[in-house]
């Protein structure tokens, strides 16, 4: 009878350790997928919106510098190169928008708080209709 019982500890301690690594594993995609997100998928726009109002859009595909002047006279140089985009150069102060760095996906946009402006990754139907230069 000693056998079976520890059999049967053994067999609840894999148990445990398969369970065990089956949750970190699904941790650490969420994690993954939570930081880096998804990449965006073909057809993607970099959408730029000041204070809610869709300013300019760009396509995601097409590297390049696109200036955005607001009405204040605020400027900020947004960058997209190679399937990412970020914030190169802003004018207000703290530089949050600029230390963002690039992002890949619609997991997370970059902000500039000062002046308003948010710029973000849009996918299929959530991309706006309407593209501006």
């Amino acid at each position: 009878m000693r056998k079976t019982d520890a059999k049967d500890k053994t067999d609840k301690k894999r148990a445990l350790l398969a369970a065990g690594l089956l949750a970190a594993l699904f941790l650490a995609s969420c994690i993954w997928i939570i930081f880096f997100g998804a990449p965006a998928s073909g057809g993607a726009l970099v959408c730029v919106y000041h204070e809610g109002t869709l300013l300019a859009s760009y396509p995601l595909e097409e590297d390049g510098i696109n200036p955005v002047e607001l009405e204040d006279g605020a400027v900020k140089v947004i960058e997209i190169k190679d399937g990412g985009v970020r914030m190169l150069e802003a004018d207000c102060d703290n530089q949050v928008c600029v230390q963002t760095g690039i992002i890949r996906s619609g997991a997370y946009p970059i902000v500039c708080l000062p002046h308003g402006l948010v710029v973000q990754i849009e996918e299929g139907d959530r991309a706006p209709d309407a593209m501006a230069r």
